[in-house]
C-alpha cells in the first residue's frame, strides 16, 4: 500500500503546474516516460486512488476502463492527469503542515505518523522525508512517553480536539493542600522551529526510580518534578504550554541540577553534623573516663587505709610502719596515675584536634556554616581538656594527704615521747654550752 501511495507522490511530483485541489485530489500536465507511464498503471490497478488521463482523443478513467487501455499512452507526449487521494488509511494529501497539524486536532503519535500522507506545500512525505519534520515529530512523540510516566496521570481519551492532557499534582501555597496543573500537548507549527529536547536525563531518573535500586532515586525524581513544574507555572497559556516548555528545557535541566547539588549539600551537611556530634560524644566520654577511673583510685585507697589506722585503737609500732609504708605506696601509685592520665588527655586532645582538621579541610571550604560548627565542637572539647587538667592538677596535690593525715596522726600518738625526746636533746645542747 505505501509503494503505491509513493507512487501516486512520485507523479504529483513530476507533474508541471500540479495544483492539489485541498479535497483529496490533485491535477496537471505531465509528459509521459516509460517510468512514469509503469507508475500510472500500477496506481490505476491497485485502485486505491482513482486516476483519469487524457492525451489528445485518448481518455482513460480507472473507475470504468480496463487498465490495458493505458499501454496506447504515448512517450514523450504531455497528457492531462488527475488523481483522486481517497483520505483514508490508504494515504492522505495535506495542502501544508497547518492542515496536516489541524487535522489531527494538534496531537500526534508514533501511529499517526507511520500511516502514508504527503504535504503538498512543505514536499514532505512520510515514506521517506530528507528535511527531517517526520524525524523531529516521531522524536517529540518519544519525548510524550516519556513525560507521561512523569504525569501524575493523563487523560488520552477522545475528546472535540482530541489532544493529550497531562495532569500534575502540585502543593498549593494558598490552601496548603494540593491543585492540578494541565499540560495540553499539543503539536502547535511553531514546536517544529525549536531543536527536540534532551530528556536521557529523565528516562534515566525515571528507571532507576522504577527499580528502586540506586541511592536517592526518589529523591532525584521528585527534585527534578519540581523543577518541571516551576517551568510550566511560568507559561501564561496552556495551550502553548508545551512549546514553552521545550524552549525552556535546558533551562530546566540546569536548574535542576542546581537543585540537586543543593539538595546533596543539606544531605551532607546533616550527614557531617551527625558525625561531628557522635566525634563530639566519643571524646568527651574519653575524657569523662579519664576522671572517673582516677577519682575511684585517690577516694578509695586511702579511704580504707586511713579507716585501718583510726580503727586500730591499739596500734603497735610495727603496724605503724606498716600503715605509713602503704601510705607512701598509695601516694606513689596515684600519683603515677595522675601523670598517666595527664598523659592520656594530651593525647585525646591532639586526636579529635587532627580529626576535626581533617572534617574541616574537607567540608568547611565554602561553607562557613560547618566550618563555625567545627570551630564551636573543637572549643567545647578544649574548654573540657582545661577542667579536667586542672581537676588533675588538684589531684595531683591531693595525693599527699593520706601520708600527711598519717604523719600528723603519728604525730599525736607519740607526741609526748618526742616531745620528751627533744626536751632531752635541748638539755644535752645546752649542758655542753
Amino acid at each position: 500500500m505505501k509503494d503505491i501511495f509513493s507512487y501516486a507522490v512520485s507523479l504529483f511530483r513530476h507533474l508541471t503546474n500540479g495544483q492539489y485541489d485541498g479535497n483529496g485530489a490533485f491535477f496537471g500536465e505531465l509528459c509521459i516516460t516509460d517510468d512514469l507511464k509503469s507508475m500510472i498503471c500500477k496506481v490505476a490497478e491497485s485502485g486505491d486512488f482513482p486516476v483519469q488521463i487524457t492525451q489528445g482523443s485518448f481518455y482513460f478513467n480507472s473507475d470504468v476502463d480496463d487498465v490495458q487501455l493505458l499501454s496506447s499512452l504515448i512517450v514523450a507526449v504531455d497528457a492531462q492527469i488527475e488523481v483522486s487521494i481517497p483520505q483514508t488509511e490508504r494515504g492522505h494529501f495535506f495542502s501544508d503542515k497547518e492542515s496536516f497539524l489541524n487535522r489531527h486536532s494538534y496531537h500526534l503519535t508514533l501511529e499517526i505518523l507511520d500511516r502514508p500522507f504527503f504535504i503538498v506545500a512543505d514536499n514532505i512525505c512520510s515514506i521517506n522525508d530528507p528535511s527531517g519534520f517526520i524525524d523531529k515529530a516521531k522524536e517529540y512523540c518519544s519525548f510524550l512517553l516519556v513525560l507521561q510516566r512523569l504525569a501524575n496521570y493523563h487523560d488520552n481519551k477522545a475528546r472535540d480536539d482530541l489532544s493529550y492532557r497531562l495532569v500534575f499534582v502540585v502543593p498549593d501555597k494558598d490552601t496548603k493542600g494540593f491543585k492540578t496543573l494541565v499540560l495540553e500537548t499539543k503539536f502547535e507549527l511553531a514546536l517544529f522551529a525549536l531543536a527536540p529536547p534532551d530528556y536521557s536525563i529523565l528516562t534515566r531518573l525515571l528507571q532507576e526510580a522504577e527499580d528502586r535500586q540506586h541511592a536517592h532515586a526518589l529523591d532525584k525524581l521528585s527534585i527534578f518534578k519540581i523543577c518541571f513544574v516551576d517551568v510550566l507555572l511560568r507559561s501564561n497559556d496552556s495551550d502553548t504550554s508545551f512549546s514553552f516548555l521545550v524552549e525552556k528545557w535546558n533551562d530546566l535541566l540546569d536548574s535542576y541540577q542546581k537543585s540537586w547539588e543543593n539538595y546533596l549539600s543539606g544531605f551532607s551537611f546533616h550527614k557531617l553534623r551527625s558525625e561531628l556530634a557522635e566525634q563530639q560524644t566519643t571524646y568527651a566520654q574519653k575524657l569523662t573516663d579519664v576522671i572517673s577511673g582516677l577519682t575511684g583510685k585517690l577516694l578509695t585507697i586511702p579511704l580504707s587505709i586511713g579507716t585501718l589506722t583510726f580503727l586500730d585503737g591499739k596500734s603497735t609500732l610495727n603496724s605503724l610502719i606498716i600503715y605509713f609504708v602503704a601510705s607512701l605506696v598509695v601516694v606513689y601509685i596515684v600519683r603515677s596515675s595522675i601523670v598517666i592520665q595527664q598523659v592520656n588527655v594530651k593525647n585525646i586532645s591532639g586526636s579529635f584536634k587532627i580529626a576535626l582538621g581533617k572534617i574541616n579541610d574537607l567540608h568547611s571550604s565554602g561553607n562557613p556554616t560547618i566550618a563555625a560548627e567545627i570551630k564551636g565542637i573543637r572549643g567545647n572539647l578544649e574548654d573540657v581538656c582545661k577542667r579536667i587538667n586542672n581537676t588533675l592538677f588538684i589531684y595531683q596535690h591531693l595525693s599527699w594527704f593520706p601520708l600527711l593525715a598519717l604523719s600528723a596522726y603519728l604525730l599525736f600518738l607519740n607526741w609526748s615521747g618526742i616531745q620528751s625526746f627533744y626536751c632531752g636533746l635541748m638539755a644535752l645542747f645546752f649542758d655542753a654550752i
